[in-house]
């Protein structure tokens, strides 16, 4: 794992590598799932998925198998877990959950998350607070403590998965780099007792060897890349007691918004620049893969995203479908009724009033799809960049609830609260005062499922839209006390 502030990685024993990089206009960060290259589940070499947009950038990452689980640290003390998993599809991978992030159990413990791994025990951390260091890990109670061994005023910098039930505490002391090597000694795997739980120390090779960030392979060997802006990366690899020099990776390896990983199962260094234009997903990411044995460099170009998940593309697709729909309406048409009638004291609502009625409908729906999926109003929308396919699903459950409200609102009162905001109300075209549910769900859905059918009502002399035709309807304004 990667304590890049900007950037963390987190390799499952399953071959999966995920990367959360923030984002360097805001708060926000992407989660980036690059799956297995190998076997029949395999994806093609270069295959990136944008999985999910975080809210604030977690302090750490662990995963396993096919899940990651995410810290956040709290105001109030303590972390935040969260979970996302995906699963294999006809197609190909897709998250377990779409939409949202599943909840772990919470970790009390105050102090700075100084690393996190996932194994054949559990989900295990590292906490260093005011009284020194601690280990956690979460079992089927809780989190539990389990024993660490005899640090003194050495410091743990990294966290490790060194495979089956053993992980590593790297650390740095007097220009030496260490790692304390944690394994289960016997008993029920339940890591809590300090006799049950074994750690050996051992020096790790020296001067230039091991410089730079820490990473290991499915054998429990570490991979080690030094990346310094304005030069080439290098990359290095500790095996049976010696290290040597795999191979070079490009200067903008130690750019801001570059994730770094190891896939597991295909030996294979992977590098994500995902913030190639100021927000996430705004252009495709450039990756690079390089064998952890050989140093051959397998691709370094644009990233195949392996789901329609760039906003830019998916925004230019919507926009696409709208013009067409739009064009067909306008040559096909629908023959607009003659003039409506107009109970007496009323009046035709001008194209503006129903403009204001339609965007505050519009504003309950986000804000209720915000609320019960998390996030703000503008995600909600598809306003935020970045957002990919999880914000075309936003927005469609958006007009979705749109449609629904108004639909039983006009159906029953004549009013949506939208209408209610700025006195409109809905009459039949030949003035009756309530329409039927069919009439007024295919008004509705026109409006909101067809929203190019609306753009007639600024031609149309009467304000109507191509809906209010289809489902013989007005819209009126009127006093308060008669709506």
């Amino acid at each position: 794992m990667s304590n890049a502030r900007s950037a963390l990685s987190a390799s499952s024993d399953a071959g999966h590598l995920w990367l959360v990089i923030k984002s360097g206009t805001n708060a926000n960060a992407g989660v980036w799932h690059v799956p297995v290259r190998a076997g029949g589940a395999g994806s093609r070499v270069g295959g990136v998925r944008w999985a999910y947009l975080l809210e604030a950038m977690p302090v750490g990452v662990a995963a396993r198998s096919e899940r990651v689980a995410m810290f956040f640290a709290r105001d109030d003390g303590g972390f935040t877990v969260r979970g996302l998993s995906v699963e294999r599809t006809q197609g190909g991978w897709q998250n377990a959950s779409v939409g949202r992030l599943d909840a772990m159990v919470e970790l009390a413990d105050e102090g700075e998350l100084v690393g996190a791994a996932w194994n054949e025990l559990g989900l295990i951390v590292l906490i260093r607070g005011g009284d020194g260091y601690a280990l956690r890990r979460l079992a089927r109670s809780g989190w539990e403590s389990l024993a660490l061994p005899e640090l003194g005023e050495s410091g743990v910098a990294a966290v490790v998965e060194l495979g089956g039930d053993a992980i590593g505490l790297v650390g740095e002391s007097a220009g030496e780099r260490w790692m304390w090597r944690g394994q289960l000694a016997g008993g029920d795997q339940a890591g809590g007792d300090r006799a049950d739980w074994r750690w050996s120390q051992e020096e790790l090779p020296g001067g230039d060897a091991l410089k730079g960030e820490l990473f290991v392979d499915a054998e429990g060997e570490l991979i080690a890349l030094e990346a310094v802006a304005g030069q080439a990366g290098v990359v290095r690899r500790q095996g049976r007691g010696s290290v040597w020099k795999v191979g070079e990776v490009p200067a903008w390896a130690a750019d801001p918004g570059v994730g770094v990983g190891v896939l597991r199962a295909d030996e294979r260094l992977v590098l994500l620049q995902a913030e190639r234009s100021g927000a996430l997903g705004d252009e495709r990411p450039r990756i690079l893969e390089m064998s952890i044995l050989s140093g051959r460099v397998f691709i370094d170009d644009e990233a195949v995203v392996l789901a329609p998940v760039i906003g830019r593309d998916l925004r230019l697709l919507f926009a696409t479908i709208l013009l067409l729909v739009f064009m067909v309406v306008a040559m096909v048409g629908v023959r607009m009724p003659e003039a409506p009638v107009v109970p007496e004291g009323w009046m035709l609502a001008p194209v503006l009033a129903r403009v204001l009625g339609a965007t505050g409908d519009l504003l309950v729906a986000g804000l209720v799809v915000s609320l019960v999926r998390g996030g703000s109003l503008a995600q909600a929308l598809w306003l935020e960049s970045g957002m990919g396919l999880e914000g075309a699903i936003s927005l469609g459950l958006v007009l979705f609830l749109a449609f629904t409200h108004t639909t039983v609102g006009e159906w029953l009162f004549g009013i949506s609260l939208g209408k209610l905001l700025v006195g409109c109300k809905v009459i039949g075209a030949c003035g009756e005062s309530r329409v039927g549910l069919g009439r007024i769900a295919a008004r509705n859905a026109m409006k909101w499922l067809l929203p190019p059918s609306v753009l007639l009502g600024w031609v149309d002399p009467y304000g109507r839209h191509t809906g209010d035709a289809l489902a013989r309807t007005v819209v009126v304004m009127g006093p308060l006390q008669e709506s």
